[in-house]
């Protein structure tokens, strides 16, 4: 495997799931005072644009890393609805 595809990976792997401490944190404490939502949006919305770049130029490690994001991203803004 090459470098700058495993660097790839690395990055994908650690921006995709960035978002779980604050799904974890909300789940257990069933707590989304702080937590912004505005931001989860903006998230959401620009790895909607990394999956159609993904389709579009038919990278799958592009498409997966979006769908895992939003994924995560979409059920941190639904806790943080039903915890408000």
């Amino acid at each position: 495997m090459k470098t700058v595809t495993i660097l790839g990976l690395i990055a994908a792997v650690l921006t995709t799931s960035s978002s779980l401490p604050q799904l974890y944190k909300t789940i257990r404490t069933k707590s989304a005072h702080d937590v912004s939502e505005a931001m989860f949006l903006l998230v959401f919305v620009g790895n909607l644009f990394w999956l159609v770049y993904g389709i579009m130029s038919a990278s799958a490690p592009i498409f997966g890393s979006a769908i895992a994001a939003m994924t995560i991203i979409g059920l941190n803004l639904y806790y943080t609805y039903k915890f408000r």
